[in-house]
């Protein structure tokens, strides 16, 4: 549902087709093709006892976020359009509160109705207080 080019790795957010609350998998993958660097959830649980999203916006931005944690480490992905600037999609990665990446995507290929299966799965609201992709 989510996937794209950030430097030489592709950041992507995989949704099972049963996903809903509860059931499904829903999975988020970052490396290179053959190589991953990051899985979660591992182990595996259902989306919603590992993910959480929200509806973010403000006077200049509105878009949709998918956020996860390990450990003190956040990972929040999103896709936003900014107002007069057009679409911005990619990843925040925060630690202990602090910006340690902003991933942008090079290419951003999914249909509009792509979050539609984050809404269906029904995961826990993120809080947006910390989110500025800017």
């Amino acid at each position: 549902m989510f996937s794209c080019a950030v430097g030489s790795r592709i950041v992507s957010l995989c949704a099972s087709a049963d996903i809903g609350p509860g059931q499904g998998s829903l999975v988020y993958r970052f490396g290179r093709k053959g190589a991953l660097e990051l899985v979660h959830p591992d182990p595996p649980r259902p989306p919603d006892a590992a993910f959480s999203a929200a509806v973010v916006g403000d006077a200049g931005s509105a878009g949709d976020i998918v956020r996860f944690s390990r450990g003190d480490v956040t990972y929040t992905l999103y896709s936003i359009i900014v107002k007069g600037q057009g679409e911005r999609n990619g990843i925040l990665v925060t630690q202990a509160g602090q910006r340690r990446a902003a991933l942008k995507c090079r290419d951003f290929p999914l249909g509009k109705d792509a979050w539609s299966l984050m809404y269906r799965a029904k995961l826990p609201r993120a809080e947006p207080t910390d989110f500025d992709p800017r």
